[in-house]
């Protein structure tokens, strides 16, 4: 027999006048762990973030700093052209193998960039 054709026919069904949440303790535990997890998300996000900003507060320092300093120095090297100019004349000049290599290479790269 279909449960809407029974009126008050008592015992065959149950009324449920009012459901009651309540939460066991697995459930909050459950709550808890989720509430302290994306506390602790939060957290890292925060931490990172600060991380990130410092590094790049300092890496602008860092480039300021140096670029201050190139600004300083001498377009040319007056003493280390001298002295190379020097050991020209006398024969005395010698570069290694690896340095012309090194040099060459790295022009390459440069011209490939």
């Amino acid at each position: 027999m279909p449960i809407n054709k029974l009126n008050n026919v008592e015992g065959l069904y149950m009324k449920i006048n009012e459901i009651l949440t309540s939460k066991t303790g697995i459930t909050k535990e459950k709550e808890v762990r989720t509430e302290r997890n994306s506390v602790n998300n939060l957290n890292e996000k925060e931490t990172s973030q600060k991380t990130q900003d410092q590094i790049r507060i300092t890496a602008k320092a860092i480039v300021e700093n140096a670029r201050s300093k190139a600004s300083n120095l001498p377009e040319v090297r007056e003493e280390k052209v001298t002295q190379l100019r020097e050991q020209i004349q006398n024969g005395t000049y010698q570069v290694s193998n690896s340095d012309i290599a090194r040099a060459m290479i790295g022009t390459l790269f440069s011209e490939l960039a």
